[in-house]
């Protein structure tokens, strides 16, 4: 919505408001992670992610600005709000994935992950 608004003003604070549910995301992927990782590789888990997040910002930054330039910034924020839209949808058709239990009982066979300890 914020890509298509009539005003500045309206799309800054649809675009402020579509961050709120990025923030939660975080907050409850942080979360999961706790409750299924064990407390010493959680670090390393912490940290690959952060990396490989960090490491593809560039890239992203860089094949974003080209699309930009090519296609218009309206377009280009459309396409990237699809994406989120695409994701919405994959996890509609999953059932796996609509079946994971809420996060506060979630358990590492939820995720099929076979946790070797030291």
């Amino acid at each position: 919505m914020a890509v298509f608004a009539p005003t500045t003003a309206l799309t800054i604070t649809l675009f402020g408001l579509a961050w709120i549910l990025a923030g939660v995301s975080g907050v409850l992927t942080a979360t999961l992670n706790q409750r299924v990782f064990p407390t010493d590789l959680l670090g390393r888990v912490s940290a690959t992610k952060g990396t490989a997040s960090g490491a593809t910002l560039p890239l992203g930054s860089l094949v974003g600005g080209g699309v930009a330039e090519a296609l218009g910034t309206t377009t280009t924020m459309a396409l990237a709000a699809s994406g989120f839209g695409f994701t919405a949808v994959y996890v509609l058709l999953r059932p796996r994935l609509r079946r994971l239990p809420a996060i506060e009982t979630a358990t590492p066979d939820d995720f099929d992950l076979e946790i070797e300890t030291h």
